[in-house]
């Protein structure tokens, strides 16, 4: 149980960010990269009735329809609404069959309309078409702690570490398997130790994107990126920025209560965030707290921590130029972002989740 515990944890930590406020705000220039300030689609975990539309929101993707797809683990279901926002209707349920799910950690499109989900409960990936229909599934036995993947199939994955206790102020870096694999679960290559990041609030967690046939790396000890090519070969890095900022105890708190939100009850929750804040913060924050790509090929470096208040995003072109920084007024975990749209979830103050997608405007 205390693995699956600190499991949880180290889970809940690769699921966070944030931002500042629209560029429009900030004095950009008419021709500058900018997301509007207010969503376009905004769904709250409840209805104006006080039904429950879903529970938590760990994950989402948009299909080309405009239909939502959100990840609600606590009920082991996906959520399907339309591009207002409208409920549409639920995808599985609890169990172990093969329309069933455990526990729902991640969800992409590994293929155009093509749903892949992550049930860590049963260490499996399950393939749905755009109607929801599930195609197959198949066994996940990397036992990944995270995931991403490129609409052209290629699916990378950092195995999950064996912690050898809990978080502490030492904040044991764990080395990790980087596997790259095929949409049927097959290994195409991989790269024998990865640094997979630190077992403790706020530490250096490394995040995955994946664009086409090339898989970016980042440890967050610094402003680079790895880039590997599809057959494990590194081939360079990206220089993205980001800098070196104290944490202050509002980082500090927001962090552990992001991850003890994945554990499954108020008191074991409880009991975490104890536990995690009886532990010094680290004297910096990470790089960056996230990597994505967009349809494009774009490269997106959030560069806010949890406690910021608002997220900020930067675009990085495959060459390494700055293409934009985006500026968003509330802290946003983001899921996707999209050739127009940013897509994620955030908190209104009252204890409520809205999943919202933010209109991207990009720049001439």
């Amino acid at each position: 149980m205390k693995r699956i515990a600190v499991a949880a944890v180290l889970l809940a930590s690769l699921t966070g960010c944030e931002t500042r406020g629209s560029d429009a705000e900030a004095g950009a220039s008419p021709g500058a990269w900018r997301v509007d300030s207010v969503p376009a689609v905004d769904i709250p975990g409840s209805s104006p009735a006080g039904t429950s539309l879903y529970t938590a929101a760990t994950a989402a993707t948009r299909l080309s329809s405009g239909t939502i797809v959100v990840a609600d683990p606590l009920d082991a279901t996906l959520r399907v609404f339309d591009a207002s926002g409208r409920p549409l209707r639920s995808i599985g349920r609890r169990g172990g069959g093969p329309e069933e799910f455990g526990a729902v950690t991640w969800l992409a499109q590994c293929g155009r309309d093509s749903i892949f989900v992550r049930d860590y409960a049963h260490g499996r990936i399950s393939v749905l078409d755009s109607a929801g229909r599930f195609v197959r599934q198949y066994p996940d036995a990397r036992d990944a702690l995270t995931l991403a993947c490129s609409r052209a199939g290629l699916v990378a994955s950092l195995a999950t570490p064996q912690v050898s206790g809990p978080p502490s102020a030492r904040g044991e870096t764990y080395h990790v398997p980087l596997t790259l694999a095929n949409t049927r679960g097959d290994s195409l290559a991989g790269v024998a130790a990865v640094k997979a990041g630190e077992n403790r609030p706020l530490g250096r967690m490394t995040r995955l994107a994946v664009s086409g046939d090339r898989v970016f790396v980042g440890t967050a000890d610094s402003g680079v990126v790895d880039l590997y090519a599809s057959d494990g070969r590194r081939i360079g890095g990206l220089p993205v920025g980001g800098e070196r900022r104290q944490p202050t105890r509002r980082h500090y708190e927001q962090a552990i209560e992001l991850q003890v939100a994945a554990l499954p009850d108020r008191a074991s929750q409880e009991a975490a965030k104890r536990m995690l804040l009886g532990i010094p913060m680290p004297e910096y924050l990470p790089h960056y707290t996230g990597l994505f790509t967009d349809p494009a090929g774009t490269l997106w470096v959030q560069l806010s921590a949890p406690g910021d208040g608002a997220t900020w995003l930067r675009a990085v072109g495959p060459a390494g130029a700055v293409l934009a920084d985006v500026h968003l007024p509330v802290e946003l975990t983001v899921f996707e972002v999209g050739d127009d749209y940013i897509l994620g979830r955030y908190d209104d103050g009252s204890g409520e989740q809205h999943v919202a997608l933010y209109r991207l405007h990009r720049g001439k």
